[in-house]
């Protein structure tokens, strides 16, 4: 049995959700949830960083896309942080526009749950500010 839930954006520097499927997986007695999201086979930003002929117009770009992205993100209401942005969490669209995946980690913000200062997410990419010794207070 298939249940499906959809639900459409039309946002350009976020990945495009198309919905959610369900499936009962007998052999594991369990309910399987299936997210459906825009194809962005160009890989991520991590496979163009250093490779050869990408040139510094293009890298702009790119920092441009997932800016506005963020943009995107922070204007929504509630607000939407996505906590895990990295070189692997970027794609690269059919017609190159760099988009923001993997919202696994990200929180929404609002007058009565911020500021986050929860550490989480990928070492390298975090914002110093988290690194602190009153880091997760």
């Amino acid at each position: 049995m298939y249940t499906q839930h959809t639900h459409t954006h039309t946002y350009t520097h976020t990945s495009q959700f198309y919905g959610l499927w369900t499936k009962a997986d007998a052999d594991l007695n369990d309910l399987r949830l299936y997210m459906v999201m825009e194809l962005c086979s160009n890989g991520s930003l991590q496979d163009y960083i250093g490779k050869p002929g990408t040139t510094i117009a293009q890298k702009l770009s790119w920092a441009c896309d997932v800016s506005d992205g963020i943009c995107y993100l922070h204007t929504r209401t509630p607000c939407v942080v996505h906590r895990d942005i990295k070189p692997g969490n970027v794609v690269i669209s059919e017609s190159g526009c760099a988009k923001l995946v993997d919202f696994g980690l990200s929180k929404t913000v609002s007058a009565s749950n911020g500021p986050l200062t929860t550490m989480v997410g990928t070492v390298a990419y975090m914002a110093p500010e988290l690194m602190g010794d009153d880091a997760g207070a």
